[in-house]
C-alpha cells in the first residue's frame, strides 16, 4: 500500500500497525479509496478507536476502518470533519477542521496524555477479582479479601438496568461523579461508589505490599549474575537468620534476585518442608534459606509464611497494576467529559455490573447536539452508544439517536448467533417504545464481518424495521 492517512498538521511516520486486537483491514479497498482523494476534498469520519500511546487510531469512513496516526489525543467515537491537505512521499495528510475537546480546554491536555496510556479495561480487573475470591491461587489476607468482596457487592445487577431509577443509580455509582458527590456533602452516598471502593482496595494492596519493603542498605550489592545470585541468597539467608529481615521482606528480595524457574523450585522445597517437616532434595538456592529457617523458632511455620509470600507478592503486584489502570480509565472518562463542557452534554463512562455471579461492564457514551440560535428544542438530538461484551452474546454495540420523539436504533453484533436473538426480541422492544410514546423511525440490525466491514443483515419482521410507531 502506497499511502496511509495521517490526522496531523505536521508529518508523522506511519507504520500501518493497527491499535488493538481488531480485524485486519481490507487494504485493497482502502488503497482504492484514498488514491481517489484529492487536496481540498472534505471528508466526514469517526474515530473508531481512541489514539493509543503511539498516536495510532482507526478512522471509520463508511464501512471501512482505516489505520491512521494523530499528533493530538482523539477520543473513541469522536466525529471528525477532515480536509485532504495533500501528499508527501508515501504519506497522505489530513487536516482536522472541527475543534477537538482538548483544543477548547488546553489545560486538560497534559493530564489526559498522562492517564490515557495507563488506562485499562475495568472488565479485566473485575474478572481477576472474581477468580481471586472464587478460586484463589494463594490464601488471601482477610483484610484484602474483605476489600475485594466489598467492591463486588457494590456492583449493580445487570437485570436491574431495566428500571430507570436503578440505571440512574448505577451511573451515579460508576465512579465518574465521586468528587462531585464529596464536594456536595454526599459523603455517605460515596460508600457505594466504584471509584471510592477502588481507592480503598488500592490502599489495602499498598499496605500489604509495604510490609515487604526492606531497608535500602540491605539490598545494595546484590548482583544479577549466577555467582552473584548465589552469594546474594547466602547474604539474605544470613540477614533473615539474624532477624534483620521479616519473611515478607525476604520474599520480596528473593523475587527480585532469582529467575522464575529457581523461584518455583524454592517454593516447592519450602512447601514440602512446611507440610511434612522433612528436608526435600533441595536446589542450591533453597539450602541456605531452609538452613536459616531451621535456626529460628517455629521453622515449619516460617517456611509456610515465606512460601505464601513468594506466591502472594507477584499477585499483589499484578493486582495493583490492574487497579491503577482501571482508576486511570475512570480519570480519562472524567477528563474527556470535562473537555466538552460548554459545548453541550457529553458523558463517557463504564458501568461495572454483575450478571448472575459474574462481572460485566457496559461502556456508555451520551451526547447531545443542541439546536442553533432560535432553534426549536424539539430539534435537539441525543446520541447514546452502549458497548457490551457478555459471555452469552459476545461483543455488541447499540447506537441510539433520539430527536424529539423520533428514535433510530442500530444493533451491531460481533457474533453471528447473537443476531437472531436480537431479532426475536425486537417486537418486545417495539412495544416498550410505543408505551413510552416514542416514534420508531428505524431499527438496523448488523453484524461486524471478519474483514472489518459492516454488513447489514436481512430486515427484522415486518412492522419493526422502517416503521413509525
Amino acid at each position: 500500500m502506497d499511502t496511509l492517512p495521517i490526522i496531523s498538521s505536521s508529518l508523522l511516520p506511519v507504520d500501518g500497525a493497527r491499535p488493538g486486537p481488531r480485524p485486519s483491514p481490507d487494504m485493497a479497498a482502502i488503497t482504492t479509496l484514498i488514491e481517489a482523494w484529492r487536496a481540498g476534498q472534505l471528508l466526514q469520519a469517526r474515530a473508531a478507536t481512541p489514539t493509543d500511546p503511539a498516536g495510532r487510531l482507526l478512522l471509520q469512513l463508511g464501512e471501512l476502518e482505516i489505520p491512521a496516526r494523530s499528533n493530538v489525543p482523539i477520543a473513541g467515537d469522536q466525529p471528525l470533519r477532515l480536509e485532504v491537505a495533500g501528499r508527501q512521499g508515501r504519506l497522505l495528510l489530513l487536516r482536522i477542521l472541527n475543534q477537538l475537546p482538548l483544543e477548547s480546554k488546553p489545560a486538560l491536555a497534559p493530564f489526559l496524555r498522562t492517564v490515557l496510556p495507563r488506562q485499562g479495561e475495568p472488565a479485566e480487573l473485575l474478572r481477576t477479582l472474581n477468580v481471586m475470591v472464587r478460586r484463589p491461587p494463594v490464601s488471601l489476607p482477610r483484610s484484602l479479601k474483605a476489600s475485594i468482596q466489598a467492591l463486588q457487592q457494590g456492583l449493580t445487577p445487570l437485570e436491574r438496568l431495566r428500571e430507570p431509577g436503578q440505571l440512574l443509580q448505577a451511573v451515579r455509582n460508576s465512579g465518574q461523579f465521586m468528587e462531585n458527590r464529596l464536594a456536595s456533602g454526599s459523603a455517605p452516598a460515596v460508600a457505594t461508589d466504584f471509584k471510592a471502593r477502588l481507592l480503598q482496595l488500592a490502599g489495602e494492596i499498598r499496605r500489604q505490599r509495604s510490609a515487604a519493603d526492606a531497608p535500602r542498605e540491605l539490598t545494595e550489592g546484590l548482583a544479577d549474575d549466577a555467582d552473584g545470585r548465589a552469594r546474594g541468597v547466602e547474604a539474605l539467608a544470613g540477614l533473615f537468620r539474624k532477624g534483620r529481615l521479616a519473611p515478607p521482606q525476604l520474599a520480596r528480595l528473593l523475587l527480585g534476585l532469582l529467575p522464575a524457574e529457581k523461584l518455583n523450585r524454592l517454593v516447592e522445597a519450602l512447601q514440602v518442608y512446611a507440610n511434612e517437616g522433612r528436608l526435600p532434595r533441595m536446589p542450591p538456592e533453597a539450602g541456605p534459606i531452609i538452613h536459616a529457617l531451621r535456626l529460628r523458632g517455629r521453622p515449619r511455620a516460617s517456611a509456610a509464611t515465606l512460601q505464601q509470600q513468594l506466591r502472594l507478592l507477584p499477585l499483589l503486584d499484578d493486582l495493583q497494576s490492574q487497579v491503577d489502570a482501571t482508576l486511570a480509565r475512570i480519570q480519562s472518562n472524567q477528563l474527556l467529559s470535562m473537555a466538552r463542557e460548554g459545548a453541550g452534554i457529553f458523558l463517557m463512562l463504564d458501568l461495572p455490573l454483575r450478571l448472575d455471579d459474574n462481572p460485566a461492564t457496559v461502556r456508555l457514551q451520551l451526547e447531545d447536539a443542541r439546536p442553533g440560535a432560535g432553534g426549536d428544542e424539539e430539534d435537539r438530538k441525543w446520541r447514546i452508544t452502549l458497548n457490551f461484551d457478555l459471555a452469552a452474546l459476545g461483543p455488541l454495540e447499540v447506537r441510539v439517536a433520539l430527536r424529539g420523539e423520533r428514535l433510530h436504533t442500530r444493533f451491531q453484533a460481533g457474533r453471528a448467533g447473537t443476531v437472531p436473538r436480537i431479532r426475536a426480541a425486537l417486537p418486545a422492544l417495539h412495544q416498550a417504545l410505543q408505551g413510552l410514546g416514542l416514534r420508531l423511525d428505524r431499527i438496523e440490525l448488523a453484524m461486524k464481518a471478519n474483514e472489518g466491514r459492516t454488513s447489514t443483515l436481512p430486515a427484522a419482521p415486518a412492522g419493526i424495521l422502517d416503521e413509525r410507531a
